[in-house]
This record gives C-alpha cells, structure tokens and sequence, in this order.
C-alpha cells in the first residue's frame, strides 16, 4: 500500500505512531509501530497501553473482532504520524491486539491511502491538532 503525504508516496504497511493524552501531554506518551489498514474506520490499540498514556474511557463501541461483535471502550487522544498531529478516537483493545490505524485516523492527519497500483486519491486536507 502507498501513503500519500505532501506529493510523495511512501510504501508503508505500518508506521510508527505516538498516541498521547491531549489534556496532559506530560505524561509518557505510548509509541508503537502501528498497521496501516484502509479498511479499519476506527484506531485500535492495546488499552493498558492506552491507559498508562493517560487515555481516558469516554464511551462504548461495538467491533467484530474474530467474527464476533464485541462491545470496547473507546477516548480521544493526540495522535502523531509522519510529523503530523490530530486528534481522534482511539478503541482500548484486547491485551494483546495489534495497533492499528484506521481510516478516521488517517485523514484526520491529512494522510490518504491509495493501492499499490491504481489511479492517485487526492489529498485531503488535514485537521490539525494545533
């Protein structure tokens, strides 16, 4: 898959992403090198990992997960990718999920996702977290 940022593409399957708590960014953000799936809409990650960066619940939402529907807590967090910062919800997974960006994620950081071959998507704008 290719990501399109600033008129260049980058072959990424994962990239390294900081997730932090928006309120207080003195706490110790979580870092990890997440998936990059243009088919998730929602960002997922581990939840102790998303808790010990300070994240807070805010709610509920429903995701498959192995084929079955699963209710998961979900917060807003400041997300970092490629230099780039927003802010976007963030599902608190199971353990040992793997960390994962969506859609909604993507393009609120301005980065659109295109296949490997095919015609280019047009950039969107970004919604920045500043």
């Amino acid at each position: 898959m290719r990501i399109e940022q600033d008129e260049k593409d980058i072959e990424a399957e994962r990239v390294t992403a900081t997730v932090a708590n928006f309120d207080n960014l003195a706490e110790a953000p979580y870092i990890a090198d997440f998936l990059v799936d243009e088919h998730a809409v929602e960002s997922i990650a581990p939840a102790r990992d998303l808790r010990q960066a300070g994240i807070r619940e805010e709610g509920e939402i429903f995701q498959q997960i192995d084929g079955e529907k699963v209710k998961l807590p979900y917060g807003f967090a400041k997300i970092t990718v490629l230099g780039k910062a927003t802010m976007t919800r963030i599902i608190f997974g199971p353990p040992q999920c793997e960390p994962v960006l969506g859609v909604l994620g993507l393009e609120n950081l301005g980065i659109k996702t295109k296949p490997a071959e095919g015609p280019p998507i047009p950039r969107m704008a970004a919604i920045p977290y500043e």
